[in-house]
């Protein structure tokens, strides 16, 4: 059994609950890599390293230090709030954004909204998991990439 077969023979559907590994399509150099809290900050340092790039957590609000710039979410049950310092991302730096799974995009959008305040460009977006059936990939301005997509079946 393939890999990525495998992993999805691991993974359950939980209705009504949504409460390549690098960069893969871009020529362009990447900058930044920005991982969301909590399991983006086990992938993206790593990528981060292989790329050459900067690591730039994005947290929830009220975890980071100094001048942050701030974007609110929505999630299923109400709104949330995810910071990034000021200056982590300079003016024309590009940008990727990792996490472990993506459901309806509400937080990769509001990552995406915190790149854009500090000046830079999201190229792409990745995933491990990716809900397709809740259609984040519609909320995004870059592409969303999934090692594993998930259908309502």
């Amino acid at each position: 059994m393939a890999d990525v077969e495998y992993l999805k023979s691991l993974l359950t559907a939980h209705p009504d609950f949504p409460q390549k590994t690098v960069a893969q399509s871009s020529s362009k150099k990447i900058d930044v890599v920005v991982g969301l809290d909590a399991r983006g900050f086990l992938f993206g340092p790593i990528i981060a390293m292989r790329l050459g790039a900067a690591f730039v957590p994005v947290r929830k609000k009220g975890k980071l230090p100094g001048e942050c710039v701030t974007a609110t979410y929505e999630k299923e049950y109400g709104t949330d709030s995810f910071e990034m310092q000021a200056d982590a991302i300079k003016p024309g730096q590009n940008v990727v954004v990792i996490d472990d799974l993506i459901a309806t995009g509400g937080s990769a959008k509001a990552a995406g909204e915190l790149v854009a305040k500090c000046g830079g460009k999201t190229l792409e977006y990745l995933f491990i998991i990716e809900l397709s059936f809740l259609k984040a990939a519609e909320k995004l301005d870059a592409p969303l990439y999934s090692l594993v997509q998930v259908d309502d079946d």
